[in-house]
């Protein structure tokens, strides 16, 4: 999963912003397998991090539906080209997808 902070970004530097997004899925993964193993209160201690948690766990539910939404586009519009005749796709200038 391509996890980030989910913030803008404020640096001007790439290598700023990649080790950011790399230490946000390095925590990410950490939480995930926190939560698996039934231990939450190793991340409900600290106030602070339950929040990033729950701010985090709520962006990547909102990123994965949208990524659902878009591989569901995409399939019903194959779908729906492959109904159509080579002379319907090339009339409708389609006849290069």
């Amino acid at each position: 999963m391509p996890c980030t902070d989910g913030g803008p970004n404020y640096s001007d530097n790439p290598e700023t912003t990649r080790r950011l997004n790399k230490v946000t899925r390095m925590l990410c993964s950490l939480c995930r397998r926190i939560n698996k193993s039934g231990r939450d209160t190793l991340i409900t201690q600290d106030a602070e991090l339950t929040a990033w948690w729950s701010d985090h766990q709520e962006m990547d539910r909102k990123r994965e539906a949208a990524q659902r939404a878009e591989r569901a586009k995409r399939q019903e519009r194959r779908a729906v080209l492959a109904k159509l005749s080579p002379k319907d796709k090339r009339i409708l200038g389609l006849d290069k997808e």
